[in-house]
């Protein structure tokens, strides 16, 4: 597993080289994982892709790539100043705005200048204070609801790419998720995961009972695949 970590990364530096010196591939994901995903998922012409925590349109996007290739699907954020950035440059997306999470409440939501340090843990987000100097602009309620019932509500009966980035409760966002609808690949970040003892990881166990195998690494974030046998 620590080789296929630092495969992950190696391969990860490689398309981002060819993306700069060549223009193969458009990657705007923060550690290329996009670059990645575009290859295990190349066989798909025009999928459906649900991008839970989206924050930006294209800056640090894991389906701004797929989207351009004429992907369409969800993108779901709890902020609602992106709603306009998206209607504006990604007009065939929809955009909802919500938090996922197991129950139906409503949580304080932690915003700074810069959105993609915004955090519903307090504790990380008092943390950008004493390690970066960051001041916490403005604490809006936000309501959560599961995974299930906005896929439900959106009427998604298949996805070809889960993306889920909402900075230390990702776990919590996939045991929401409708396990009845078909999914294919699934990119979550987890900053906990060791390569040597990947069977010690929550999400990785909970990911192999469902039929998943990690097929991949990109910094901090975890590439599972369902093997068309199974799916």
């Amino acid at each position: 597993m620590k080789n296929l970590f630092y495969v992950a990364l190696a391969s990860t530096k490689t398309i981002a080289k060819l993306v700069l010196n060549r223009g193969v591939l458009r990657s705007y994901g923060h550690q290329g994982e996009d670059a990645v995903l575009q290859g295990m998922l190349k066989w798909v012409k025009k999928g459906t892709y649900v991008d839970v925590g989206a924050y930006h349109p294209v800056l640090y996007s894991n389906t701004y790539a797929f989207y351009q290739k004429g992907w369409r699907g969800i993108v779901i954020d709890p902020n609602i100043d992106m709603r306009p950035l998206y209607t504006l440059m990604r007009p065939a997306d929809r955009f909802i705005h919500a938090a996922v999470g197991e129950r139906a409440e409503e949580r304080p939501y932690y915003m700074f200048d810069d959105g993609a340090y915004n955090s519903f843990d307090e504790g990380r987000a008092r943390s950008w204070k004493a390690t970066r100097g960051l001041e916490i602009r403005e604490t809006r309620m936000v309501a959560f609801k599961p995974l299930s019932q906005i896929l439900s509500e959106q009427g998604i009966k298949s996805i070809d790419f889960l993306n889920i980035d909402v900075e230390g409760f990702d776990f919590e966002v996939l045991k929401t998720h409708d396990w009845s609808i078909p999914t294919r690949v699934i990119a979550i970040e987890d900053e906990t995961f060791n390569p040597d003892q990947p069977r010690e990881n929550a999400i990785y166990a909970y990911l192999h009972e469902k039929g998943y195998i990690l097929a991949g690494l990109a910094g901090l974030t975890l590439l599972f695949e369902k093997p068309k046998t199974t799916a």
